[in-house]
């Protein structure tokens, strides 16, 4: 099988959450490649909320702050989709809670955008930046009086 297969098999593993065959694949020697948006495997699985995947990901030595071609990390994709174990996992491996997408919004903003209050008291409580200005010169606090969440607005103000 060519490496390209075995980044193709690694990065759908991930996004299944198939920990066998991503510790397989890993030992026959497949590159920590991405799909064509520069998405990783630790990306999928913290978009798919597989927890035990990631963290074997971030043994083996897989970027925890990669980025796809918007600027997005795993933590943007973890947080967007509420999985607040995930998000935790990335904070205690050093990920970088401050850091900015193509629209500038951090991993706090885009948790605030979908509702996740949850994971937005967590990045807060781990010092995610509640000032931090967005692309559109929104806060974190402007997105959750927009989509008017008022315990995210009483978390945030």
């Amino acid at each position: 099988m060519s490496l390209v297969d075995l980044g193709k098999r690694l990065l759908e593993a991930a996004r299944n959450g198939h920990d066998d065959d991503v510790r397989m694949l890993m030992a026959n020697g497949a590159p920590f490649t991405t799909d064509w948006l520069g998405t990783s495997p630790l990306h999928l699985a913290a978009q798919h909320g597989h927890y035990s995947t990631a963290e074997v990901l971030l043994r083996a030595g897989v970027s925890r702050d990669a980025r796809t071609k918007v600027d997005r990390t795993p933590l943007h994709m973890a947080a967007t989709e509420g999985h607040e174990v995930i998000v935790d996992l990335l904070i205690r491996s050093g990920a970088d809670i401050n850091a900015k997408d193509m629209l500038k919004m951090t991993a706090l903003h885009w948790a605030t955008q979908h509702g996740h209050h949850h994971v937005a008291e967590l990045l807060v409580k781990h010092g995610a930046d509640v000032h931090a200005l967005s692309k559109f010169d929104k806060s974190a606090f402007d997105i959750a009086v927009d989509i008017q969440h008022g315990e995210l607005v009483l978390l945030l103000q």
